[in-house]
């Protein structure tokens, strides 16, 4: 069986920060990096995410979205907007929009 370079054991700090800016894509586009890791500095808890609509127009859609642990919904710990181009399917009753999820 052979493993993917994301899949070697990642037991040195070096080796999660060489993870964290070369093979995670968006990181690398980004120019992320590790300034610091720490061991035992990750909290270990579930998170609820919620994400909404904001805006849906004929070309545009706006999205956002809060990410909460479950006991404290009014201390967000992430939250993220996005702008996406959309297209109308004018196939429907009155070109109104209508949402199928994968």
């Amino acid at each position: 069986m052979t493993r993917s370079k994301l899949e070697m054991p990642t037991n040195t700090t070096e080796r999660l920060a060489e993870i964290f800016e070369s093979y995670i894509p968006f990181n690398k586009f980004l120019g992320l990096r590790c300034l610091e890791i720490e061991h035992g500095s990750v909290r270990v808890e579930p998170l609820i995410a919620v994400a909404r609509v904001v805006r849906l127009g004929n070309r545009v859609g706006v999205a956002e979205l809060r990410a909460f642990h479950p006991d404290s919904e009014d201390r967000p710990v992430a939250a993220g907007m996005g702008v996406y181009s959309v297209k109308r399917d004018n196939s429907g009753e009155g070109g109104t929009w209508e949402w199928k999820a994968n």
